[in-house]
């Protein structure tokens, strides 16, 4: 049998074309003058970012703001027949009503960064507030108050955000749209339409959006209810062992606090709701929240990269006010 010496590229023009989607190259994209051209196919939604490019939040004075919330104290009392998770539903039930929607809520297409940036600064300063009106936690000292804030923030806001969205359109494990203010919406199924395309914008914001998916439809198969928001927000706030520079006297209220959120839901769960096989709930809210601190590490992990690394100017198509928030924390 003769034996064929090839040299040289393969001439089949369709395996070649094979090797290349393989390999991840863009096949709706063409050179041509080295310019790219790409077919007119939908993208991420476009946001007018006029507003947010211009305005700068100042952080420092931002923090200083919560620095005076947290300096008040209110007198040390830790009653072991006290139901915490109540009296922080009562306080979290006022902040809901504070942040829910203001009137018809705006589509990414009619997206005003003024609103955004407003709504957001009030939002950072509100969850302060919020906190400290809260006894296990206004006793503790201001600095790790702090630091037990910079992390509860953000994954409160992607439970918080969750509930108002169940509270504003229902249940409907179809419907994906999720509030992100008390002005706009967006509908996370914008991603079906640029499956298998991938812009700027696209490479880190779709796979993030896919995430938040995970939070918002087992919040909506559960049908959460308030106090359950607030046993979800105890276990965000008070699971700390790993926050490095907390005080002994902390960690130990904390351990205290996780132990007597899991007896108050207890008697919720059995009281209340009449349910006494609540295992297999109690372990969706903890897998709700557990996803939500993890969604906020990856995006932290993120953001922290981009400091390193070259992403491109439109690689992360995050909150403006988040992004300045990490690159002001990651910098102190």
């Amino acid at each position: 049998m003769k034996q064929f010496l090839v040299i040289g590229k393969p001439l089949c023009r369709y395996c070649r074309y094979k090797k290349c989607q393989q390999i991840g190259m863009k096949i709706n994209k063409a050179v041509k003058d080295e310019e790219f051209i790409e077919d007119p196919k939908p993208s991420a939604p476009v946001i007018n970012s006029e507003y947010s490019e211009k305005y700068q939040v100042d952080f420092g004075k931002l923090f200083q703001t919560i620095n005076l919330i947290f300096e008040a104290q209110q007198t040390p009392l830790f009653d072991t027949m006290q139901n915490h998770t109540k009296d922080f539903s009562k306080i979290l039930a006022n902040f809901i009503e504070q942040t829910k929607s203001q009137g018809e809520l705006k589509g990414m297409e009619k997206f005003s960064g003024a609103l955004r940036y407003q709504f957001l600064e009030s939002y950072f300063i509100k969850i302060a507030q919020l906190l400290n009106q809260f006894r296990p936690f206004s006793v503790l000292p201001i600095n790790d108050k702090l630091l037990l804030y910079k992390r509860f923030w953000q994954i409160f806001g992607t439970l918080e955000r969750s509930f108002q969205t169940c509270q504003q359109y229902g249940n409907n494990i179809e419907d994906k749209r999720l509030v992100i203010d008390s002005f706009h919406v967006i509908d996370l199924n914008f991603t079906k339409q640029i499956e298998g395309i991938q812009t700027g914008t696209d490479v880190f914001f779709i796979p993030f959006i896919d995430k938040v998916k995970h939070v918002l439809i087992p919040f909506k198969k559960a049908n959460i209810t308030l106090f359950e928001l607030s046993y979800m927000c105890q276990i965000a706030l008070w699971s700390c062992y790993d926050i490095l520079g907390l005080s002994e006297a902390t960690l130990k209220i904390a351990e205290e606090m996780i132990n007597k959120t899991a007896n108050d839901m207890h008697e919720y769960f059995i009281q209340e709701l009449r349910m006494p096989y609540y295992a297999t709930r109690q372990s969706q809210l903890f897998k709700i929240v557990h996803y939500s601190e993890f969604i906020c590490r990856v995006k932290q992990q993120l953001l922290t990269a981009k400091e390193i690394f070259n992403f491109g100017n439109n690689a992360f198509a995050y909150c403006k006010f988040e992004q300045s928030y990490f690159d002001f924390v990651n910098k102190r």
